[in-house]
Parts: structure tokens; C-alpha cells; sequence
């Protein structure tokens, strides 16, 4: 099961806090991987959504839970097993970057655009993927001579 940032900060959250036991609000913000208004924001989902009391001790800079609220230790496994699971998931991920690209403008004749055009439509494609294609297939120095050659 895929998990949004969100619940991924909410999890992480919960289990930090979940012993008792004070943390510094860095560590929290390092492990939640947020600024501190998205913390802030985090925190708040946290205390309404477990209805969880969590102080903040000023003196040592570090918040530590007080009552659970609804969370009980199955309930933390759970969250540590599905943070698991979407870290795995998310090994999983593929690079979907896009490649650099330069924009350029071709003249051709008004019924080639059209066939073009066509082809695109029927290949769910765009016109600039089919011009690709076809360099990427015929857009060879020795290919293009034959063709030009044979056109001729």
C-alpha cells in the first residue's frame, strides 16, 4: 500500500513519540524530513486525529507524549510495518525524468502535416514522438542518401 507523504510524517511521528520518552524537536523534524510549519501542522494532525496530548518542554527544546490518546503498541507495529513496506515499494520507483529536449520548427508541405497529424491521432501519439521515431529509425547519413536517392 502505497502511503502519502503526509501519513509517512504522521507514522514516523507516532513512533517517535510512542515510548514516553522526550526528543528534540531537530530529531523530529530530521526523521520527518519537514520545516518547521509543516511540523507544526503534522503535530496538530497528530494530537486531533489519535486525540494524543503532546507537550513541549521549552528548557530542553524537545516534545514528549503525555497520553497515547487511541494508539496502542498494535497499532504503532502496524504503522512501523507499513512504513516498511512503502520504503520497499518506493526502492521499486522508476526514474520517470525527462529526457532534455529542444524545441525547433519545421516547414512541410500542408498534406504531409496532415498525414502527420493523422498518424499521431491513430497512434495516440504526438507528432513530435512520430518525427523522433522516425530519425531515430531512418536518421542515419547512409539511409538518408538512399532515400533522398531513390526519391530523386
Amino acid at each position: 500500500m502505497k502511503l502519502s507523504t503526509k501519513q509517512i510524517r504522521l507514522h514516523k511521528l507516532a513512533i517517535l513519540l510512542c515510548d514516553g520518552a522526550e526528543v528534540k524537536s531537530e530529531r523530529i523534524m530530521a526523521e520527518l524530513e519537514c520545516s518547521a510549519p509543516t511540523f507544526t501542522r503534522t503535530l496538530r494532525e497528530f494530537k486531533e486525529e489519535y486525540g494524543a496530548e503532546v507537550a513541549y518542554k521549552k528548557a530542553s527544546q524537545s516534545y514528549v507524549l503525555i497520553n497515547k490518546g487511541v494508539i496502542i503498541s498494535q497499532d504503532i507495529e502496524q504503522m512501523k510495518q507499513r512504513l516498511l513496506e512503502n520504503k520497499k515499494e518506493n526502492n521499486n520507483v522508476v526514474n520517470i525524468a525527462k529526457p532534455q529536449k529542444k524545441s525547433i520548427s519545421v516547414s512541410i508541405d500542408f498534406k504531409l502535416s496532415k498525414q502527420l497529424n493523422k498518424v499521431a491521432m491513430e497512434l495516440n501519439a504526438t507528432r513530435s514522438e512520430i518525427i523522433e521515431v522516425l530519425i531515430r529509425n531512418f536518421g542515419s547519413k547512409e539511409q538518408l542518401s538512399k532515400i533522398f536517392e531513390d526519391a530523386a
